[in-house]
């Protein structure tokens, strides 16, 4: 079964939980696994739109799914999804 990984920003939407399995077959459906499991976490990733926000990178392992078929990369059953925010700072 593949996992959403999250990132420790958003873990108060997920009652501090770092995993979350999923049984969905692409990101796009793991990500709706992951708002009507945990609501709220999809205003942190998506516009109005409904469009990837653009401070916001998913990996499946360790492929930018941009590099694959967006938001409809499918998922293997050892997947990882990880969401990653971008960092910024430093000077």
């Amino acid at each position: 079964m593949p996992t959403i990984r999250i990132p420790s920003q958003l873990r108060m939407l997920t009652a501090g939980a770092a995993d979350i399995p999923t049984a969905a077959s692409t990101v796009r459906a793991a990500l709706a696994d992951l708002e009507r499991l945990h609501p709220g976490v999809s205003a942190r990733l998506f516009d109005a739109r409904g469009e990837l926000l653009p401070f916001i990178r998913l990996f499946v392992g360790s492929d930018d799914i941009g590099s694959r078929r967006g938001l409809d990369t499918e998922l293997e059953a050892r997947d990882e999804l990880a969401i990653v925010p971008a960092i910024a700072g430093g000077r």
